[in-house]
């Protein structure tokens, strides 16, 4: 595996821990077994294959399951701050969460606009603004509104509002 492909896993395992940890309150008595079961209900069978084939992960996993999720949250941060997420992506899904709306359209190839509620972001460099939704979706951070029946239509998940709390504020910049 590519260090690259280990680093987003790495993350995007942390990031998880944490909306777990978060979801199940202070509790001191979970451990990696009641992971497990939550990334399979979340449909993470990625993440759960590799925890169930890797023992000292596990231990590993118990060992963060029993600190502080304020701790958890700083690992995450310090570890991988935006999940592997470019600067636009985390600002497009942050600027989301803060609309309010419940659609975001991907309205031109350098625009996503929040339906019902205006506003949006007009990104300099259209070239990857379709990379960062896609690298969201991909995530399960937004998902396809299929309510609308038109591809470029989004919608917010939980997940995604857990990620923005999570992720410590930056200044805005654009890739």
């Amino acid at each position: 595996m590519d260090p690259l492909a280990i680093s987003t896993t790495v993350a995007t395992l942390i990031e998880l821990l944490a909306i777990y940890r978060q979801e199940r309150g202070a509790r001191r008595d979970l451990d990696h077994r009641d992971f497990i079961e939550w990334l399979e209900n979340h449909r993470h069978e990625e993440i759960k294959e590799l925890i169930t084939h890797t023992f000292h992960l596990q231990a590993q996993i118990d060992d963060l399951l029993r600190h502080d999720h304020a701790e958890i949250r700083a690992i995450t941060s310090k570890i991988a701050p935006d999940a592997g997420l470019s600067a636009n992506a985390v600002q497009i899904l942050a600027a989301f969460v803060q609309s309010h709306a419940r659609v975001m359209v991907h309205k031109t190839p350098n625009t996503v606009m929040f339906a019902e509620v205006g506003g949006g972001l007009e990104f300099p460099d259209a070239r990857f603004v379709s990379d960062d939704l896609a690298s969201l979706e991909g995530l399960g951070l937004i998902a396809h509104n299929e309510s609308s029946g038109a591809r470029g239509y989004y919608r917010l998940t939980r997940r995604g509002v857990q990620f923005v709390q999570m992720v410590p504020p930056r200044a805005e910049t654009t890739e």
